[in-house]
């Protein structure tokens, strides 16, 4: 062994090899920009087989005999004692040579760690059928999610590869595989609440990797395999924090209906999960204008209920609807306003009590309600539609200013025509905000002067009792707003 071995390697590569432990990584993290997964405590950063030459390596491996004593012998064993370590090094030269005498039970190994390269086409060559190859369950999980992001490879290819790797590996799908969130492995305990319910089950994560990619067809192939249809996928950006069941992901991200028929079809509940928010995916049709998926949802028993009370963004800081509208640089005058002049000619419902659901793409996202989407739309042909489907008519005062906000010329009037409201809310509406309707201001006018006024039993405050309180209410909201950004920035 000493004198082929350590005459032509380098020293400090024999002590590399002698020196490494960690055979695959201990977890899995979910990386933010790159892919759904990738290895975390990675302790390898060079190419330990950098003092291996070719004409070295092929005298070496064509030698005849392969003895115990032999130099080859030993870097086999060192092969398939660090297998992922010595295929995420990428030394394709060496590992085909010695591809034939590594143990068909470390192999999986090697391909999950050439599969962190951009050598994915060599994986694909390799899991062939008369390749005998054993997956467990983390190499596994790590060729499939890289296999579904890699957008270069042909996809009949890539299906290929993963029905081969479905047939090779031997219950692993209801195996565990560790799941982390960062570099280092280690979980900071504020995510806890969103990390603790999703599903460590190597099938659920590959289905994960699938939905998140928006690859219906390699989603059929881990739901036929036995993945949950309702698997939890959570979204971590630098400004948002989002909880999502698979169809709602598939819905919101995903231009192929496919993707989420195939859910539905495997038995994804249309009404969704209370990790993901109760009704959350027929919210996201109604936002992404599905309309035709919406009914349908509603067909299989989703309801206009559930949402979400509160979100917290990557700042710790938590979103209501109300602070929502205040971050986008809205006037807390405006709430307070409709609050006290509004107010005195109609019932408003108290955010609490109506579902909102957290919309992400912004600095700790949205909360919209059913009906402010479809005011924010401004079709009544639509909003008539859903009505007709039981859309209760509640009305907050954040969904007033929502609709105000995107211009619901049209649905925004209507919807308070069928609330009964006098046509002095339409009227001091369009004395408090100039810009709203501007096309329409002269037609909504004429429609609220004919409109019989509602008389009001109560007795209302005089215009500088209103004033005041206008005043002391803005105060409110401005502190809380200050207070807020304080929190954002600590």
């Amino acid at each position: 062994m000493k004198s082929l071995f350590t005459e032509n390697l380098d020293p400090d590569l024999i002590e590399s090899l002698a020196n490494l432990e960690e055979v695959v990584p201990t977890g899995w993290f979910m990386s933010i920009h790159r892919s759904p997964f990738c290895p975390s405590k990675n302790p390898f950063r060079i190419s330990f087989t950098e003092g291996l030459t070719w004409p070295l390596i092929k005298d070496l491996i064509d030698e005849a005999s392969l003895p115990e004593h032999d130099p080859v012998s030993v870097l086999i064993k060192e092969v398939e004692r660090n297998a992922w370590l010595f295929g995420m090094d990428g030394n394709l030269l060496l590992l085909d040579k010695l591809w034939g005498h590594i143990a068909p039970s470390v192999r999986g190994q090697v391909l999950a760690g050439v599969s962190e390269r951009p050598e994915m086409k060599w994986v694909i060559g390799k899991c062939e059928r008369g390749n005998p190859i054993v997956f467990e369950a983390a190499s596994a999980t790590q060729i499939c999610c890289n296999l579904i992001s890699d957008k270069r490879l042909v996809r009949s290819a890539v299906q290929k590869t993963l029905s081969f790797i479905l047939e090779s590996a031997v219950d692993w799908g209801e195996q565990i595989v560790e799941r982390l969130d960062d570099l280092n492995g280690e979980r900071e305990v504020r995510w806890n609440d969103f990390m603790e319910p999703l599903s460590q089950r190597a099938i659920d994560r590959c289905l994960e990797a699938a939905v998140r990619k928006g690859d219906a067809e390699s989603a059929k192939l881990f739901l036929a395999a036995g993945a949950d249809p309702d698997v939890g996928i959570w979204r971590l950006e630098r400004g948002y924090n989002e909880c999502c069941c698979a169809l709602s992901y598939a819905i919101e991200n995903n231009g192929e209906d496919s993707l989420v028929q195939s859910l539905l079809d495997a038995g994804a509940d249309p009404a969704g999960t209370e990790y993901g928010g109760l009704n959350k995916p027929l919210y996201l049709a109604v936002y992404c204008e599905k309309y035709d998926l919406a009914e349908l949802l509603l067909d299989m028993g989703a309801t206009f209920t559930g949402g979400q009370k509160g979100a917290i963004n990557p700042y710790n800081s938590r979103r209501t609807p109300i602070a929502t509208y205040l971050s986008m640089g809205k006037e807390p005058t405006d709430i307070s306003w409709m609050e006290l002049f509004i107010g005195r000619h109609m019932f408003f419902r108290n955010p609490e009590d109506i579902p909102y659901f957290h919309h992400s793409n912004s600095q700790g996202g949205y909360f919209y309600s059913f009906l402010s989407i479809l005011m924010m739309r401004n079709d009544i042909a639509i909003l008539r539609k859903f009505l007709s489907h039981r859309l209760p008519l509640d009305l907050s005062v954040y969904d007033m200013l929502v609709a105000i906000a995107s211009d619901s010329s049209r649905c925004l009037p209507y919807v308070l025509e069928q609330l009964n409201a006098p046509s002095e809310v339409i009227n001091q509406i369009l004395d408090h905000f100039p810009n709203f309707a501007k096309d329409r201001q002269e037609e909504l006018k004429a429609t609220a002067k004919a409109l019989k006024l509602k008389e009001d039993a109560v007795e209302r405050p005089s215009i500088a009792e209103l004033e005041d309180k206008l005043r002391k209410r803005a105060e409110e909201l401005r502190l809380k707003l200050i207070a807020s950004e304080q929190e954002d920035l600590s």
